[in-house]
C-alpha cells in the first residue's frame, strides 16, 4: 500500500493537521515532516510517569493553575507543528483557545525524554526552538544517565543528579519532585 504522505513535500500547518493517519507520529518544522521515533515501553513509561506527577500536582488548590497535557501539538509559526512528550500550560494561556486546534505558540513547560535514536544535535535544536517561541521551562529527561537537564532562556543548561530535585520554578511555584523517583 503506498503512503498518500509526501515526506519531500512543504506543508502548511493546516495541511498537516489534515494528514492521513498512517499509524505514524510527526511534528512539522519549517514546513517538513519530521517522524517521531523511540517510543518504547521505557520512554512512555518515564513519559507517563512525569505526566502523572503533573498532574497530581495540579489536582486542588493548584487546579488554577494550568494543564499538564501529553500528545498535544503546538503551532509555533505557520510552518512548524511539534509535539513534546509532556508539557505545561498556564491557565491565562488557555483560556479562549479552541482545544480542537493546535495550541498557538509554545507550552510554558516542555518535558522531552531522550529515545535510544535522538541526536543530540537535534536535541538542542529543537530546545532552541521551544526557547524561540516563549517557552520558559525545559525538562529534558536522560534515561540511560538518570538524569535531568533543565533549560531555561538566556542561560546554560542546569544537569540535575538522582541526588537533586527537579523544581516547577516560578512555572509551577511549588512544584518539586527527586529526581531518583524518575527512575526507579
Amino acid at each position: 500500500m503506498t503512503s498518500l504522505i509526501n515526506k519531500n513535500k512543504i506543508y502548511t500547518v493546516e495541511e498537516f493537521v489534515n494528514l492521513p493517519d498512517d499509524n505514524k507520529r510527526y511534528e512539522l518544522i519549517d514546513g517538513k515532516l519530521k517522524e517521531q521515533t523511540g517510543f518504547t515501553c521505557d520512554h512512555g513509561r518515564l513519559s507517563t510517569d512525569l505526566l502523572y506527577e503533573l498532574i497530581k500536582f495540579l489536582e486542588g488548590p493548584n487546579s488554577v493553575l494550568g494543564e499538564a497535557l501529553t500528545n498535544c501539538a503546538f503551532e509555533l509559526n505557520s510552518k512548524t507543528v511539534v509535539q513534546p512528550d509532556a508539557a505545561f500550560i498556564s491557565a491565562k494561556r488557555l483560556a479562549g483557545i479552541d482545544s480542537s486546534k493546535p495550541f498557538p505558540g509554545g507550552p510554558d513547560l516542555v518535558i522531552e525524554v531522550i529515545s535510544s535514536d535522538d541526536i543530540w544535535s537535534e536535541l538542542i535544536s529543537k530546545i532552541r526552538l521551544y526557547q524561540s517561541y516563549g517557552v520558559t521551562l525545559v525538562w529534558l529527561v536522560d534515561p540511560f544517565d538518570q538524569s535531568v537537564f533543565v533549560y531555561r532562556p538566556n542561560q546554560n543548561a542546569q544537569l540535575l543528579s538522582i541526588l537533586d530535585v527537579l523544581s516547577g520554578e516560578d512555572v509551577l511555584p511549588g512544584f518539586t519532585l527527586p529526581v531518583k523517583d524518575l527512575f526507579p
